[in-house]
């Protein structure tokens, strides 16, 4: 599977924080091949408690680095547990018929993860902020200054993430430096 977490072990990292907050619900927002919802799933089943998981993707759609919905749903399955509940949401994260799908403080514990920049963030906030709980964990791939500065970043003038970070009202936040980063949240009050 290709991600930019796996050299930095962010995988052992995702699974632990499902360990830690026994999320009856995960919602993975940009699945790619399917690793970090593959690391929820196995925090799910070492709890034992089942669970659910929705993985929101464009899939095959998505005009850059993509995967196709059905290889990553056949990678899922092999380990997926008898009590989880894998469900596939195919489109766009900020078409308001996915946002819809979710009902008003619903969200729990959530993984964003879709070619991340301070607007791409921006936009996820405005969409969802109504449909996470009041304590909603969330995990927010990048943040870090070395992050930012990629290639793809500076040479399409995208808005830093750090920027969206110093702006954002209502939430704790730490950042785990090592590349590609993740920042974590943690909805404090109603935004």
């Amino acid at each position: 599977m290709r991600s930019s977490y796996i050299e930095n072990d962010y995988g052992s990292l995702l699974a632990s924080f499902v360990k830690v907050f026994r999320p009856s619900v995960v919602h993975d927002f940009g699945v790619l091949d399917g690793y970090s919802s593959s690391c929820f799933i196995e925090g799910l089943n070492s709890i034992g408690l089942g669970g659910k998981i929705f993985l929101v993707d464009m899939f095959e759609d998505y005009p850059y680095k993509s995967s196709e919905e059905k290889w990553v749903r056949d990678n899922i399955e092999r380990g997926e547990g008898d009590d989880i509940d894998v469900s596939f949401i195919r489109g766009n994260v900020f078409d308001d018929d996915v946002v819809s799908k979710f009902e008003d403080g619903s969200l729990e514990f959530i993984h964003i993860d879709l070619s991340n920049n301070g607007d791409k963030l921006d936009m996820f906030f405005e969409k969802y902020a109504n449909k996470m709980k009041d304590s909603c964990f969330i995990i927010a791939e990048g943040g870090s200054k070395e992050r930012d500065s990629v290639g793809w970043m500076v040479e399409n003038r995208k808005p830093p993430i750090r920027e969206f970070l110093s702006n954002l009202v209502g939430y704790d936040m730490f950042v785990f430096e090592p590349f590609p980063s993740l920042t974590i949240l943690r909805k404090t009050c109603l935004v």
